[in-house]
């Protein structure tokens, strides 16, 4: 008899709609039983009504019979398990919800995705606003620095038009006219004297001739003399074909005589803080991506490890790491205005960071946990720092703005903080490196291309051209004072060149894989092989590359 109701039941016809709750239409979850009329309505209607309700009755939505709510709340009304059970059974059910749930994820995400879209519209709009007004300020800046050029070479031209007015030139022409003015008044008293003696002839007898003959024969020999004097051979005008102008041919070979515009290349700030990491590693190869802009590089070198420090100028900061690629910690630079930083130099052993601000022209003196404690005021404008084996701070200086003043190499008193001696100002163009001091020599790189070498009091030496580096070409370098070498990288070929410091014999020659901002060489205590660092423009990356 079960098995025969058990049978009638499942084949009692079931419509999806019969399993809806009355009020809310959607599937009975957790159905509930009011206790007078027995109907069926959903928890979530039931404790809706009974919030709503201001007699502690719930109505019943279908016969309208009232039923008393309890002290527990609806959850009290007893619970439908077997309509409870129908719902679960409906074939398809488990689909729908899943469907529903991966519609649901899927809405979420589009509407994530629309409040990105808008996000970025804004930020494009207010990105655009930016360009435009940096873009007009650069114009000025370009207008205001050409003006200025403009100025310059007016001035520069005037002293040369004076400097030819003041040469021997225009006092020999001076000197001449001098004597033709003496010569002519010799001449005048001389023509006097003659006419007189011509009247003596004309007019006297000869006794009175015979008696003026010694007087006027004295006067006509003394005007003879005089005229005999002053009437000099002129065969030339002494210095007329020394006189040159020597023109400087290289500002027109300069391409960005004015200078250049560039631009870098910037990540969107998404998920910025985050801590760089270890790629690719081997024997000659060591890659570390990094999530910020690198802007210069310095290693410090203690007695019991070494370490690489970056600089990011926008940020304000520094960050150190060690030779395997690990990230050591971030120190943040508080008293420079953001994109003021260009350089800096450290040292672990001395607690101590140097960093350039060179648009205030100010040395800066920070400890390793970014206190500043001192900074100093610099009359030139600097573009590079180091520091030597003494611990003297060797700054190099670029073209100023203002007025165009000699490139030179400042080095100061380890101890005393002040200027120790500078050279350069006759030898250096346009330094475009870091000068380094080894083994009592002073290494400047030079236009880009070339390597001016000094003695340790800062007198030149030579200039060299390395064999290979195309002097048109954008090549930096660094000296390895552990390996007596020198690294040179033709940037546009991202190809290194290791000469001899010694000989500037070439070594050996390695393919990097993008184009260098710049590297320094790392002690080979630490490797078996010689390895340096190097950032690149364009790339987030730190690499330690082995060469030999």
């Amino acid at each position: 008899m079960a098995a025969a109701q058990s049978s009638m039941f499942h084949k009692i016809p079931v419509h999806e709609d019969d399993l809806s709750c009355p009020v809310c239409y959607d599937e009975l979850d957790d159905p509930k039983s009011l206790p007078v009329c027995a109907h069926i309505i959903c928890k979530v209607c039931l404790e809706k009504m009974a919030a709503n309700s201001d007699d502690q009755f719930i109505e019943c939505p279908i016969c309208k019979m009232k039923s008393r709510i309890p002290e527990g709340g609806v959850n009290v009304f007893p619970t439908s398990h077997l309509m409870k059970r129908m719902v679960e059974t409906i074939p398809g059910r488990k689909e729908k919800l899943e469907l529903e749930k991966a519609l649901k994820d899927c809405e979420d995400k589009l509407n994530d995705g629309k409040a990105t879209v808008e996000s970025i519209d804004k930020l494009i709009v207010e990105a655009t606003k930016k360009h435009a007004k940096r873009a007009q300020e650069i114009k000025d800046e370009v207008s205001e620095h050409a003006r200025k050029l403009k100025r310059v070479i007016e001035e520069q031209k005037n002293r040369l038009l004076s400097e030819v007015d003041d040469t021997k030139w225009s006092f020999e022409i001076l000197r001449l006219k001098r004597r033709k003015q003496k010569l002519l008044e010799g001449i005048k008293q001389a023509e006097v004297c003659a006419k007189n003696v011509q009247e003596h002839l004309k007019n006297n007898s000869l006794k009175d001739i015979q008696e003026l003959k010694q007087v006027l024969v004295i006067d006509l020999q003394d005007h003879s003399r005089k005229i005999l004097e002053r009437n000099i051979s002129i065969e030339g005008i002494e210095g007329d074909d020394t006189l040159k102008f020597e023109k400087n041919m290289k500002m027109f070979a300069e391409r960005n005589l004015l200078g250049s515009v560039s631009k870098s290349v910037r990540k969107a700030n998404v998920n910025k803080v985050q801590k760089a990491e270890e790629g690719l590693k081997n024997d000659n190869f060591l890659t570390i991506n990094l999530t910020f802009e690198p802007l210069s590089i310095a290693i410090s070198k203690s007695h019991d490890r070494i370490n690489i420090g970056i600089l990011r100028s926008e940020e304000k900061k520094f960050d150190i790491f060690t030779i395997h690629g690990k990230h050591v910690k971030s120190i943040q630079l508080d008293s420079a205005p953001a994109n003021h930083l260009y350089d800096a130099y450290f040292s672990i052993e001395d607690d101590i960071i140097l960093v350039l601000d060179r648009i205030d022209k100010q040395l800066l003196n920070y400890s390793l946990d970014g206190h500043c404690r001192k900074s100093k005021r610099l009359d030139e404008n600097v573009k590079f720092i180091s520091l030597d084996e003494n611990n003297r701070i060797i700054l190099t200086t670029s073209q100023n703005e203002e007025a165009i003043k000699p490139c030179k190499v400042l080095v100061f008193h380890p101890d005393k903080d002040e200027l120790q001696f500078r050279f350069g100002e006759r030898n250096l163009e346009n330094p475009s490196g870091r000068a380094v001091y080894h083994k009592d020599i002073f290494y400047v790189p030079d236009n880009y291309s070339e390597l001016k070498i000094f003695d340790q009091k800062g007198k030149f030496i030579q200039c060299v051209l390395l064999n290979g580096i195309n002097p048109k070409d954008y090549n930096i370098f660094a000296i390895d004072v552990y390996e007596d070498s020198i690294i040179a990288c033709d940037c546009k070929k991202k190809l290194v060149k290791i000469f001899s410091i010694v000989e500037f014999s070439l070594i050996s020659t390695l393919q990097i894989p993008d184009a260098p901002w710049m590297f320094e060489a790392l002690p080979t205590t630490t490797f078996e092989k010689s390895r340096f660092a190097v950032i690149y423009d364009e790339v987030l990356r730190l690499d330690i590359i082995g060469y030999r």
